[in-house]
């Protein structure tokens, strides 16, 4: 199918304020949206928020729930299970983060491991493949090493199984509360914004997105 959004699951019911802290605020006048609408829009910067069962689950269609992420900001009470793919680009990301500690970070991207930290977790097998490329020994006549890729699309599904919540939760049949990125409304998530950098039409301070980064923009 192909992905290009992010998905985050804390163990606790998140309040609006918390959630700000990762770029997301209510839209104005409240309202609902599905999980579909955000998973299938990746240029949307509509986010879902679902809290049920004491649980939060965010589906983010744009660049917030990454950006928080990218720096460092997942640290919320209790455990946080999240995850990003970006399938035109092959890069997925998986993070679990208890009580502010990082358990577990797993970063796949253009082919390449780029960041394993932390023992891997239960389920961890059900979004990882081994890839084939026809050459089953090394120069040296011994087996070669497997190498592990990421199937960013099942890692998405399959979180929610992964942060203890039902494993027939369909993540494309929420609906939830409809959330919209920080700068959206008019303000800027970097307060340590320096005078001088560069600014946009309207003088507020300019900083790359995430997806930005990852693309090279």
């Amino acid at each position: 199918m192909g992905f290009n959004t992010a998905i985050l699951i804390a163990d606790s019911v998140l309040t609006d304020d918390t959630v700000k802290t990762l770029n997301l605020v209510p839209v104005g006048g409240g309202g609902q949206v599905t999980a579909e609408a955000v998973l299938l829009t990746p240029s949307d910067t509509r986010a879902c928020v679902v809290r049920e069962g004491g649980s939060t689950i965010i589906l983010d269609g744009g660049e917030s729930l990454t950006t928080a992420a990218d720096e460092g900001r997942l640290g919320i009470p209790g455990t946080v299970h999240f995850a990003a793919t970006v399938s035109s680009v092959d890069f997925s990301e998986f993070t679990v983060v208890s009580n502010g500690e990082i358990v577990r970070h797993l970063c796949y991207e253009d082919g390449e491991t780029t960041i394993d930290v932390g023992e891997p977790v239960p389920g961890e097998s059900r979004w990882l493949i081994t890839a084939d490329d026809g050459d089953d020994e090394t120069r040296t006549g011994e087996p070669a090493e497997a190498e592990i890729e990421v199937d960013g699309d099942i890692l998405i599904q399959k979180l929610p199984e992964m942060a203890g919540l039902s494993p027939d939760l369909d993540v494309f049949a929420l609906v939830g509360a409809a959330y919209d990125a920080f700068e959206e409304q008019g303000e800027t998530t970097d307060p340590g914004a320096l005078e001088g950098e560069e600014t946009g039409e309207e003088g507020s301070a300019k900083r790359p997105g995430f997806f930005g980064r990852l693309f090279g923009r």
